[in-house]
Parts: structure tokens; sequence; C-alpha cells
């Protein structure tokens, strides 16, 4: 049965691990990796990049969005979030996973995020110009949280 956003269907959350994120980017600092400087990217293309802070309340996704010319990386400051990802050219199909460790995307992923807190905070580190597409989503994603978090 194909997924989709739209009705009352319950989306599973992942937890996020090298297996289970494999197909979006790669897991910074995985748990079990060997002591020292490890490189998870590196861009052959020498790039300015930038370090921001994104802070989001919302629990909706409308659209997602896609860079084809940088990876990049988010890191949980506070709060509690959701990353939706796609990989596919038309990203009606979403999963949902838990960012409760630091990331990075590859190029072209779709994505999105939630607070499943009041409000959440994340580093995002990416190349200093960035290409974005966007795609509006024809069933928007939304989330509530009941019994507090």
């Amino acid at each position: 049965m194909s997924e989709d956003w739209g009705g009352d269907m319950k989306r599973p959350i992942k937890r996020i691990s090298a297996e289970t994120f494999s197909k979006y980017g790669g897991v910074l600092g995985e748990q079990g990796a060997a002591a020292g400087f490890e490189v998870f990217f590196d861009e052959d293309e020498k790039v300015g990049w930038r370090l921001a802070v994104s802070t989001f309340e919302n629990t909706t996704i409308e659209k997602l969005a896609r860079h084809p010319n940088t990876v990049e990386s988010f890191s949980p400051l506070q709060g509690i979030s959701l990353l939706c990802v796609s990989n596919s050219e038309v990203p009606e199909e979403v999963a949902a996973f838990l960012l409760d460790r630091p990331i990075f995307l590859h190029k072209n992923i779709w994505h999105g995020t939630l607070a499943l807190s009041e409000q959440a905070v994340l580093s995002i580190c990416e190349n200093s110009y960035v290409e974005s597409e966007e795609y509006e989503l024809e069933n928007p994603f939304e989330v509530s949280v009941t019994g507090g978090v």
C-alpha cells in the first residue's frame, strides 16, 4: 500500500541510525565510531560555507525543500524536532525521523522540519550559496503532541 500524507493515516516516526538514514545522508558521531578525526563527506569543488541557526515552532509541513548543490548538516540544539525526508523526484512519500542527533543530508534530498516541543532550534551548516527547489505537498502533514513532551 502506498503511503501519503492525507487522511487519518498514522505515520511512523523512525529513530535515526546509520542504517535507517543511509538513503538520505549520514549520522555524525555515530556511536562506535573510531576515536580521532573522521571526515563524513568532502566537497571536491572548493566553495565557501555558512553556519546558521534555525528556530521554528511549526507543527505542519506544507512544502519541502531540496538543494542540488550542497550537502547540509542539521544538529539539534534545543527542543524536540522531526526531520521529514524523501529521495523521490516527486516527494509525496516521506519518512519522518526523530532528530535527536546531528546528521547530514545528501544533495537533492527533499526535507522539512517540525517542532514537537513548543520551539525547536537546529544548527545548520551548508554551502555559502544554496540553490533551493520547493515542492508544495498535495496533503500537508501535521503533528500534534498530547500529554506533554
